[in-house]
């Protein structure tokens, strides 16, 4: 029904109507592209197959199953703002393939938005984890606690590098997005061997951080080479971000140091008034300082609500 329903929505929502055409020449043409591209999507089956089996197979079904409940609702609201922006993203950067200089501005927007998303998350889940697992999945869930926290971290650095493949791929360099993806895979399946053994699910845990930690170093120095990244813009951006949560963060443990914004209720409040300061925050830094995402938001929610 999903599939038949999005084969449909494509038909009412654009006029282009497709039809068949034999010609081996174009498909022979088009061969060596979409080998690579079927490569990282056999990659991705791999990743999660191999992870949920080596896991699985150290800590036991419970184990497992802890495991993955706390990868997501690690990865719960950051995840979907990564995959709207790689769907996107290979289209826009087909478009500008032949010009830098709109790679570049393109690369840094992404890299605005989901940072500015990630980060205050991430500081959230650190500070008040126990809080979030108690009032979404109740008190049987409390022992995921640290592995939840320490997974935040690693889908953060994850979804850092999530522009990779769209970028590489809409520039004809599948193959690179291929060996990124191998890489990737190769150091989370050595890490989850190494560490999950003799620390369970936290080693799984940490195996994450490792694997995407080499994976975002990777991917950015080569776009880097590549010339497609503007380093100063994005270490001014993830700086006003960094800045902005640390402060907010500092703000919100005093306040959690009081009785009433300990309960449920209350930490529901505290965190929605604590989002508000962050916004506050990186408006401010952008607006008199001209520096960090704030252009990028506003921007981004202005098209928003034109569309």
């Amino acid at each position: 029904l999903q599939y038949a329903t999005s084969v449909i929505s494509t038909y009412v929502l654009h006029p282009y109507r497709p039809r068949l055409k034999f010609n081996f020449r174009v498909l022979g043409e088009l061969l060596d592209y979409s080998v690579w591209v079927y490569g990282q999507n056999l990659m991705g089956q791999i990743i999660g197959s191999l992870e949920d089996t080596l896991v699985g197979k150290f800590v036991g079904a419970t184990g497992l199953g802890l495991y993955g409940k706390a990868k997501s609702l690690a990865g719960g609201p950051i995840t979907p703002i990564s995959s709207m922006i790689s769907k996107i993203g290979f289209p826009a950067f087909a478009r500008i393939q032949d010009d830098k200089a709109k790679i570049s501005d393109g690369i840094s927007k992404s890299f605005d938005i989901m940072l500015t998303v990630a980060a205050p998350f991430l500081a959230a889940v650190l500070l008040g984890g126990h809080k979030i697992v108690l009032i979404i999945l109740g008190t049987r869930w409390i022992e995921i606690v640290p592995a939840f926290k320490i997974i935040t971290i690693g889908i953060t650095l994850n979804v850092l590098t999530s522009i990779a493949t769209p970028l590489f791929n809409a520039l004809g360099m599948p193959k690179t997005s291929f060996k990124l993806d191998t890489l990737f895979t190769a150091s989370f399946i050595l890490s989850l061997i190494i560490l999950v053994p003799p620390f369970g699910t936290i080693g799984a845990a940490w195996s994450l951080i490792a694997s995407s930690a080499v994976m975002l170093i990777a991917t950015m120095g080569l776009a880097y080479k590549l010339s497609y990244v503007n380093l100063k813009h994005i270490l001014s951006s993830a700086g006003i971000v960094i800045i902005s949560t640390l402060a907010t963060t500092l703000i919100g443990s005093f306040f959690l140091r009081t009785t009433f914004f300990n309960n449920n209720y209350g930490f529901v409040v505290i965190g929605t008034g604590l989002g508000l300061v962050y916004c506050a925050f990186v408006y401010a830094f952008g607006k008199y300082l001209k520096k960090g995402p704030t252009k990028t938001i506003t921007v981004s929610i202005k098209e928003f609500f034109k569309s």
